[in-house]
């Protein structure tokens, strides 16, 4: 299909509307010739398997190829109207691959795959068979979430430029974003993806400033409900609700629909990490931790925040410099300040520890500890009579 960016409208192609994927070349930073050669061999071999198949429309190699050496191949792939990527890279471990469904970010299935030159000939035609029936079988999986993209450019455009501006979490990003979905809503009603989108930007309000205003929570947990309804089978709106839900105050509800989400996406890393988040606010760090690795290995360049969520799980299991290593790989780690205090706090090193306090208190000098704890969703005690107690030795 074929969006007027003007007018929305949409036109069918020869594609006869059918879904388009792009398989891009490994990425093979200081890796063997020969495991070049053999990764972009199989690539090539499920190209061909998947052309042949009624249903999926395959970019030629050839502009898969430009496309990997294209800074701007996201948005190259967007404007060309190509839904699904699958990007591989190599490392020491072997072929990663991710299938990556792009109006919605979002990974549909991942997987790795040992590149030996003395067996993989042998093991070629498997693996190309397996890999080609793994992405045809997950991309028909995701077509009920193709269908809501494609009934309505418009609303799908709007529901685009609302995510984007969630990127950056702000008020003013939530915000505008708000106003894309509830417009794109007003497209297209029926469009669960726009209601997940809403249901966010109320939690991100609250959680970045208005935590004084339960009704927002209140709000997000009835438009998560109503994108549920919706689509049952959608990862997104279970995800909303397990957000709204912890910040409500009930963590053991939050894993349950956080639970859901996962079974439903297991490949979908966002979902998995917010899974982990709220098991640590349950109680259960080693199953949170446990979780975030899994999103970590699924996201492999991880957002800040799957790091500063591994190094809460370290620390509420006493692995403190453990803690403070996952916030050290965080690209900005001054919202993480405070947790790093404790952490260093807990290893007796007062000198590091007084300077993470310093860097906490520039970000809020009005910090006071018991306000604090109060209004974290904890179910059990001891996490944080944990905190306080590091807080405190690092002089807080």
């Amino acid at each position: 299909m074929r969006v007027d960016p003007a007018a929305g409208r949409i036109e069918q192609c020869l594609d006869g509307g059918h879904p388009r994927i792009a398989l891009l070349p490994p990425v093979a930073r200081r890796s063997k010739a020969t495991d070049v050669m053999l990764a972009e061999g199989l690539i090539e071999d499920i190209a061909m398997g998947l052309a042949v198949m009624r249903g999926i429309v395959v970019v030629a190699p050839h502009t898969a190829r430009c496309l990997r050496g294209d800074v701007d191949w996201v948005g190259r792939l967007e404007r060309n109207e190509v839904h699904y990527v699958l990007d591989t890279r190599i490392s020491p471990e072997g072929l990663l691959v991710q299938l990556l469904f792009l109006p919605t970010d979002t990974m549909v299935w991942a997987a790795r795959y040992t590149l030996e030159v003395a067996t993989l000939p042998d093991r070629r035609r498997d693996i190309v068979r397996s890999m080609t029936s793994h992405i045809a079988a997950e991309m028909e999986r995701n077509e009920v979430f193709y269908d809501d993209y494609v009934r309505n450019a418009r609303a799908y455009h709007l529901y685009l430029r609302g995510i984007h501006r969630l990127k950056v979490p702000t008020v003013a990003g939530a915000l505008q974003a708000r106003r894309d979905f509830e417009h794109a809503l007003a497209e297209h009603r029926a469009f669960p993806p726009a209601l997940s989108g809403l249901s966010r930007t109320l939690s991100m309000e609250w959680l970045l400033g208005a935590r004084q205003n339960e009704e927002l929570l209140r709000a997000a947990q009835d438009v998560a409900l109503e994108a549920i309804h919706l689509n049952p089978l959608s990862p997104f709106g279970h995800r909303e609700l397990g957000v709204s839900e912890l910040y409500l105050g009930d963590a053991d509800r939050s894993v349950e629909a956080l639970s859901t989400s996962v079974k439903l996406g297991p490949h979908y890393a966002d979902g998995i990490y917010s899974l982990a988040d709220s098991l640590i606010h349950a109680s259960r760090p080693k199953e949170g931790l446990a979780a975030i690795r899994r999103a970590i290995a699924l996201n492999f360049i991880p957002p800040d925040l799957y790091l500063w969520c591994a190094a809460g799980a370290s620390f509420f299991l006493e692995r403190y410099d453990e803690a403070i290593a996952f916030i050290d790989r965080m690209t900005v780690s001054a919202p993480a300040a405070r947790l790093a205090a404790a952490a260093w706090g807990m290893l007796g090193n007062r000198e590091e520890a007084e300077r993470e306090r310093d860097r906490a208190l520039q970000l809020n000098p009005h910090f006071d500890i018991e306000t604090w704890l109060s209004a974290i969703p904890i179910k059990e005690r001891w996490q944080k009579d944990m905190y306080r107690t590091g807080l405190r030795q690092a002089g807080f």
